[in-house]
C-alpha cells in the first residue's frame, strides 16, 4: 500500500524525528476471511481465503514467521500510528480496494510478450 511506503520514506528522510523509536507499521488489520470478503465485494466475484498448510510455507524462515504470527500475532496500534504520523494519507483495506481497477486486475493475462 502506498501509505506504508510513504511512512517508511518519512522515517528514513527524518532520522532526527524518529531516532530511537520503534515504529510498527500496518495499513489495516484484517483476518483472512475479512480480507476475502472485502476483495470479493470490490472485485464483484467470490474470493476465498484458504490457509496454507505449514509444511507448504516455503522454507524454514517463512515457517518461523507464520508460527509467530499464528501463536503470538502482530499487533499494531493503528490509531496511534496515524496520530504519530498524520502527514501520511492513511487508508484502510476497503479504501485501497475501492481504488483498484478490478476489470484490469481480473483480466486474463497472456504469458506471451
Amino acid at each position: 500500500m502506498a501509505d506504508i511506503g510513504a511512512c517508511v520514506a518519512m522515517v528514513i528522510e527524518q532520522p532526527d524525528r524518529f531516532a530511537g523509536e520503534r515504529i510498527e507499521i500496518a495499513g489495516d488489520a484484517s483476518t483472512g476471511d475479512e480480507l476475502a470478503a472485502t476483495l470479493s465485494r470490490h472485485a464483484g466475484r467470490e474470493i476465498r481465503y484458504l490457509e496454507t498448510p505449514m509444511e507448504q510455507a516455503g522454507g524454514e524462515d517463512l515457517e518461523k514467521m507464520f508460527l509467530f504470527l499464528n501463536e503470538v500475532g502482530y499487533q499494531v496500534d493503528i490509531a496511534a500510528l496515524h496520530d504519530a504520523v498524520p502527514e501520511v494519507a492513511w487508508h484502510d483495506l476497503d479504501a485501497w480496494a475501492a481504488g483498484q481497477d478490478w476489470t484490469a486486475l481480473l483480466a486474463p493475462q497472456s504469458n506471451w510478450a
